[in-house]
């Protein structure tokens, strides 16, 4: 098999995230989980290139995710408790533009923020504590297996179809699967950490990232209050990039974002331009 790419509309890919909503993992509705990370950047920007080598690696490692026992450093957050999550996504200065001031404005002390890399934690103002994504807690693998093989036939039957019929090449499906995999484990995880810290609320750079949505979606079915900003420009990118929104709500940078966002079909209540405001009714 040569190299190839596989790019597919904003349509087809909203169309395989819905697919996914039901049936429900542990209550949780998990094709949006995949949004990002997965279905726009391997598929729409096209980053990802198929051949024999990456289609037997998808193989491969579905079955190793499935099996192994997940790399957790765990850590105790309950002494955090009641504090306000934040997500640091990228160690990016754009984004570190706009997580910090509402650290500093909320007050340090009261939050507990979560990103990738350790050198992070040097940027921080002081009493803001860190952690890193994989300290969160360490699931039990035999209660996964048993909930997602409950989920997993009916998601193949449903990707299957959609494949059908939007000629989709059949070797996506363990590709797709084997992150349905790691998702389902991280909501497993988030929902963990939620009973465990039980924060005052989630605040997002981006809802629909591969970490963040996860955690979002835990905290909605606990009834904590949720919050995304925008972390880029809205017009390059389909509404799919953005909609349906997962976090309670999201925090535009002016009225031209608030009514892209409207388009996307987000409700006026919901998409807001004062952000900084409706940040502070949490704390």
């Amino acid at each position: 098999m040569i190299d190839r790419k596989l790019i597919l509309s904003a349509e087809i890919l909203l169309e395989i995230e819905e697919a996914l909503q039901y049936p429900t993992f542990a209550g949780i509705s998990v094709g949006s989980t995949i949004n990002n990370d997965i279905l726009i950047t391997q598929f729409y920007t096209s980053n990802r290139v198929w051949n024999r080598k990456t289609i037997t690696t998808d193989f491969l490692r579905y079955y190793y995710h499935r099996f192994r026992t997940p790399k957790t450093i765990y850590r105790d957050f309950s002494q955090y408790e009641g504090r306000i999550v934040f997500t640091w996504l990228a160690l990016r200065n754009d984004i570190k533009r706009f997580v910090m001031p509402l650290l500093n404005t909320i007050g340090a002390e009261k939050t507990l923020v979560f990103g990738p890399d350790i050198s992070m934690v040097t940027q921080l103002p002081t009493g803001a504590e860190f952690g890193l994504w994989h300290e969160f807690p360490a699931i039990d693998m035999n209660m996964w297996r048993k909930e997602f093989d409950g989920c997993s036939i009916k998601w193949r039957f449903k990707l299957k179809d959609v494949f059908k019929r939007h000629e989709i090449p059949s070797f996506v499906l363990s590709f797709i699967m084997d992150n349905l995999q790691l998702q389902t484990q991280r909501i497993l995880s988030s929902k963990l950490f939620i009973d465990q810290v039980r924060p005052k609320a989630i605040v997002t750079e981006y809802d629909r990232h591969v970490y963040a949505s996860c955690l979002i979606l835990a905290a909605k079915e606990k009834n904590i209050p949720t919050l995304t900003m925008i972390h880029g420009a809205l017009e390059p990118y389909p509404a799919y990039g953005f909609s349906p929104l997962l976090a309670d709500i999201a925090c535009c940078w002016g009225e031209r974002h608030k009514t892209i966002m409207m388009e996307y079909g987000i409700s006026a209540g919901t998409a807001t331009h004062n952000w900084l405001s409706t940040t502070f009714t949490y704390t």
